[in-house]
């Protein structure tokens, strides 16, 4: 069960969600070039792997040796030696990300440039290391420089390259029937599901405006209790349910207000408890088409 507080006055909003910013994708390609390797690389020099930046130079050696065998390993020329004015670059950064025990994370960039030095792509990748073995330059980065160089494949469309994923489904659009609200005071009946409404719409869900049972529904009770110093306590649960009627989540909020204050209308009060909860809901109702969807 979520909880929050809405504010009546101050407009407080309880919530807080968090995001995770998403990983590094591969830089896209933004030329289109040609699908067999002969005709891609240049049939001399194909790729020269630069020193890595950040390293002790003994790693830099061991990293640019080893990847430059995975990628011949998938049929790119490759070479760690020095490369003609015409081959491909493949340049790489690290980073300390931080040490745990004896091992350490660290981060690699891998940048691919054309014989112009114009960047055609690039991609982040996360290994951890034996810390003593990165140092003195012979760390085990095998299978690490093997993931690298299927995805270098990639940016520059050689077979090396994995097969790309099937593209995915879009999701199905968010929607809803919002039942009434029972046991408010006050305009809370009406007021409450209107705020709602608007305030999933402004988060992308669809409201609608007539029963349809093939959609979750939402409903909402609020409970009104006595408290000392002429105050009372307002609860109010929104239930989320599935299609098939089984209860997905409830977001719940409360809140203490003078007695009598909610008796006319809502207002302002009404819009805080919509904006509080409304991410809420609608999460609990893309689960509930999600569940939905797969067993279908």
């Amino acid at each position: 069960m979520i909880r929050h507080n809405f504010g009546l006055r101050a407009l407080p909003v309880a919530l807080c969600l968090s995001a995770c910013q998403p990983l590094p994708h591969p830089f896209e390609t933004s030329h289109d070039l040609p699908e067999n390797r002969l005709m891609a690389l240049p049939d001399v020099v194909g790729i020269a792997i630069d020193p890595v930046n950040g390293v002790p130079a003994r790693t830099s050696d061991t990293i640019r040796a080893t990847l430059a065998k995975a990628l011949q390993d998938v049929d790119v020329p490759a070479s760690a030696a020095p490369a003609g004015e015409h081959a491909y670059h493949v340049g790489g950064k690290a980073a300390g990300l931080g040490v745990r025990g004896t091992t350490s994370r660290i981060s690699l960039t891998w940048i691919v440039t054309n014989a112009a030095g114009e960047e055609i792509g690039r991609k982040i990748d996360t290994i951890v290391v034996d810390s003593a073995s990165w140092q003195v330059g012979n760390p085990d980065v095998t299978g690490q420089m093997q993931i690298a160089a299927r995805e270098i494949a990639e940016i520059l469309h050689l077979p090396g390259a994995p097969p790309p994923p099937p593209p995915k489904s879009p999701p199905p659009p968010l929607r809803l029937v919002l039942e009434p609200v029972v046991g408010a005071p006050g305009d809370g009946d009406t007021s409450l599901p209107r705020a709602l409404t608007f305030a999933l719409r402004d988060t992308g869900v669809e409201v609608l405006d007539q029963p349809d049972r093939d959609v979750p529904r939402v409903a909402g009770t609020v409970t009104l209790s006595p408290l000392a110093g002429g105050q009372q306590n307002v609860r109010i649960l929104w239930t989320v349910f599935a299609a098939d009627n089984r209860q997905i989540g409830t977001v719940a909020q409360e809140n203490a207000v003078p007695r009598g204050s909610l008796d006319g209308p809502w207002s302002d009060a009404a819009a805080a408890v919509a904006e509080a909860a409304a991410d809420s809901v609608r999460g609990l109702v893309a689960q509930a088409m999600q569940q939905g969807h797969s067993t279908q």
